[in-house]
């Protein structure tokens, strides 16, 4: 299994109104198979590098609160890192 580019993953996002003037974002990565994408948060030392969503501010637009994941991620020991790391 290898790590997948930005180039590999397909990505979605779609919109729910649930406040005026406030919306909720959802991001779908969609991950070919034999593939996999590491979970979003901090770097580990000696780790893979996470995923990571910057949402790019416009006029009129404010992001409020962080990027989290809807998906458990798959937790297992990596032999090429040698430790425990997440991945979808």
């Amino acid at each position: 299994m290898s790590a997948a580019s930005a180039q590999q993953v397909s990505w979605s996002i779609s919109s729910e109104k649930v406040a005026k003037n406030e919306y909720l974002l959802t991001i779908t990565a969609k991950v070919p198979e034999g593939y996999h994408m590491y979970n979003i948060g901090a770097a580990t030392a000696g780790g893979p590098i996470p995923t990571e969503i910057t949402p790019v501010e416009a006029p009129g637009v404010t992001f409020v609160g962080d990027v989290e994941a809807l998906t458990k991620p798959d937790t297992h020991f990596d032999e090429a890192f040698s430790m425990e790391i997440s991945s979808f």
